[in-house]
């Protein structure tokens, strides 16, 4: 049995303690697998995604990779950007 099987079977018996479809959280879960029957049966699978065609995807199209910085902006001189205090040590 898949590992995220258990894990959607014990998050399903949490969602169901705390209220069925009025628990205080949702998840998502991607995987290549079927879920475990049960969970096809009761509806809880609301959404499934495919990579082709993009009107299946969660944002229907294909996303940019994430760009941390600007390039153009990113000043290497680190020395300028912080803020250095040196410990002087007293001689007594």
């Amino acid at each position: 049995m898949p590992v995220y099987s258990q894990f959607l079977k014990g998050i399903h018996k949490l969602s169901l303690h705390l209220g069925g479809r009025n628990a205080p959280f949702q998840y998502i879960l991607t995987t290549t697998s079927e879920p475990p029957q049960a969970l096809k049966e009761d509806g809880t699978v609301r959404l499934e995604l495919r990579a082709h065609p993009e009107q299946d995807m969660l944002f229907c199209r294909i996303l940019e990779p994430p760009t941390l910085f600007d390039e153009e902006k990113v000043d290497n001189d680190t020395d300028s950007d912080i803020d250095v205090e040196e410990e002087s040590e007293s001689d007594d």
